[in-house]
């Protein structure tokens, strides 16, 4: 007796209300290893409403990466137990978060084989970073803000869909040259980035960011891409408070909580891993002192 064809049936939604309709869905085999780069096996591109079908699915486990330009890409673990069609619960697509304030920036690309060690030195005047490359072809490209791990395409430029399924900026060349610029205030980059006030961020486990909101702070997380899933719980240590709060996905594809600011005191951020560890941070979690507004 022949086996029924499985199925994965989900639906993507954008932090924002809007359509999520041609956002790009990839099926991943899973591994416990790095999955950044693991080879797709199959894509297809979401339908009216964000609803999307990939078929024909083996049963086993896998991973969905879900990429879209100008948002936030994300994986989600899936499990086909059996025959028959599996359904996945809604998929968020929250936006790119920005630190309010650049330390430093550089471009990345193939100019350079993608290597951040010999990725470019971008120059600010004006708050406006900018840099130059002699090139006669047309290029692809990133840019790193202060060292971090995640890579930021250029709003300003058209995207190319890359060989593992993300987004780099595409540039023509003029008059044999590549400009790189930046210019965080340019309606481009508020089209596209979320600016919000970084409270800490590193390799070991992703990116914080605040919002100050009045008498309230809301604090998002952004994992790393292999961070994804791994970790116990998410919580936030106040000074004076009786215990934690703990953080939880919200509508934003983020995880996310919002806590008052009654007094000035000092606030904490740790992640629980699967051993019941903290490893965020210096061993205790990232920390920032908060000053109640007047």
């Amino acid at each position: 007796m022949a086996e029924k064809p499985s199925f994965i049936v989900g639906r993507i939604m954008l932090h924002d209300g809007g359509d999520a309709a041609g956002s790009d869905v990839h099926l991943v085999q899973y591994s416990e290893q790095s999955f950044t780069r693991l080879p797709k096996l199959l894509h297809v591109q979401a339908g009216p409403h964000g609803f999307f079908t990939l078929k024909p699915v083996q049963l086993g486990e896998y991973y969905l990466l879900i990429t879209r330009p100008g948002y936030q890409w994300c994986w989600v673990a899936v499990t086909v137990p059996d025959e028959g069609i599996s359904l996945t619960q809604p998929i968020a697509l929250g936006p790119i978060l920005l630190a309010d304030s650049i330390g430093r920036m550089r471009a990345v690309g193939d100019f350079c084989d993608w290597d951040r060690g010999r990725s470019i030195v971008m120059r600010e005047r004006d708050g406006v970073y900018s840099a130059k490359w002699p090139a006669d072809y047309p290029m692809q490209y990133k840019f790193i803000i202060d060292d971090e791990q995640v890579w930021y395409p250029d709003p300003s430029h058209e995207y190319e869909w890359d060989q593992w399924g993300y987004y780099n900026s595409l540039q023509q060349p003029h008059a044999g040259i590549i400009m790189f610029e930046f210019d965080p205030k340019s309606e481009a980059a508020q089209r596209t980035y979320r600016r919000l006030e970084r409270l800490g961020s590193g390799k070991r486990g992703g990116r914080v960011f605040i919002e100050r909101i009045n008498y309230a702070l809301r604090v998002f997380y952004d994992p790393a891409p292999w961070r994804q899933g791994s970790f116990r719980q998410l919580y936030l240590r106040r000074e004076g408070a009786k215990g934690p709060v703990q953080l939880a996905l919200g509508s934003s594809g983020l995880y996310e909580v919002v806590v008052p600011i009654r007094v000035e005191y000092n606030l904490t951020f740790a992640i629980e891993n699967e051993h019941g560890k903290v490893d965020a941070g210096d061993g205790s979690g990232w920390t920032v002192d908060i000053a109640r507004p007047r």
